[in-house]
């Protein structure tokens, strides 16, 4: 369910490409949306989570988990518009990754933690 009143939460990731051999810098920001959600599933199976960003030409969508004791975890990424692998020890009979979206079935309590995503131009 989502929290509150909030309906979106607009990150603007910021790529910055240094150049060693002269003292310039490019930028591309994207800006991202993901619905902030606080799930607690006993009943429901499964639960799909999204997101969306507003520059076509970033193909490439990546989604990360995060639990309280540790870093970030890479759990799905696209290949392409329509291509996607889930990483291991992630299971593809329960992590579906599409466009702007990542679907958990049969959630565990495992399953528990903060999930982003993230996206870019080139992998």
């Amino acid at each position: 369910a989502p929290l509150g009143d909030v309906s979106f939460t607009t990150c603007t990731t910021c790529f910055y490409d240094i150049f060693l051999s002269r003292v310039a810098a490019s930028s591309v920001c994207v800006e991202i949306l993901q619905p902030p959600f606080a799930i607690s599933r006993e009943n429901d199976p499964s639960v799909t989570l999204t997101c969306e960003q507003d520059d076509d030409q970033h193909y490439y969508m990546y989604w990360y988990r995060r639990r309280s004791s540790g870093g970030l975890q890479l759990v799905a990424l696209s290949h392409g518009k329509d291509t996607w692998d889930v990483e291991p020890p992630f299971n593809k009979s329960r992590f579906n990754a599409e466009t702007g979206s990542l679907r958990v079935k049969k959630v565990k309590p495992e399953d528990s933690g903060v999930y982003f995503c993230s996206v870019s131009e080139t992998q």
